[in-house]
């Protein structure tokens, strides 16, 4: 319950601001010190709440922090930090990670990625498992860039979300794309 309310907090924030302000303007009307008791006490509360809610780590917060640590890996060139959080039973265009992991090192070593920057994550965990859509821009040496929409799934392994599939589409269109990866 307390993660669905960390996930629709404004829900919260909305009720706890409509009483205060309904506190508030009791106060004021009729000057009365339970009123403005009551009134502090509520922007407390919503203070405490705010604060709550951000330690609190969802699983959708997990996810998207995941995957812009796996973005940030790519603008540092480092395979190894990025597999971090790959599934072991990562799949991408029917290869294993295992199988892509030297090639995406390659990749990473020879094309510079200068800036990495991913948007609108929309993570939907259930259980275990979680499909995730998210958008993203890669700009590379030169004036070449790159922008998409990915499609992924992600799984927990020993308490981590972890990548397990990922597809890349243009963003206005559902035809698969392929990823340039050396050799």
């Amino acid at each position: 319950m307390l993660i669905w309310l960390a996930e629709h907090a404004s829900f919260v924030y909305f009720a706890i601001v409509i009483a205060a302000v309904a506190f508030g303007m009791q106060y004021w009307l009729y000057r009365r010190l339970k009123h403005l008791a009551l009134f502090v006490g509520l922007l407390g509360l919503l203070v405490a709440t705010w604060l709550l809610f951000e330690l609190v780590p969802t699983d959708r917060r997990q996810i998207a922090d995941n995957l812009q640590t796996m973005g940030q890996a790519v603008m540092d060139g480092n395979a190894k930090t990025l597999f971090r959080f790959v599934s072991k039973d990562f799949v991408y265009s029917q290869h294993t990670g295992q199988e892509l992991y030297g090639r995406i090192d390659r990749t990473l070593k020879q094309h510079k990625v200068r800036f990495l920057k991913i948007w609108d994550i929309d993570a939907r965990p259930e259980g275990d498992r979680a499909k995730v859509d998210f958008y993203f821009r890669v700009d590379g040496d030169g004036e070449a860039q790159f922008l998409a929409r990915g499609k992924s799934d992600f799984v927990r392994e020993q308490n981590v979300w972890k990548m397990k599939i990922i597809a890349v589409f243009p963003v206005a269109g559902d035809r698969e794309m392929q990823l340039p990866l050396s050799p």
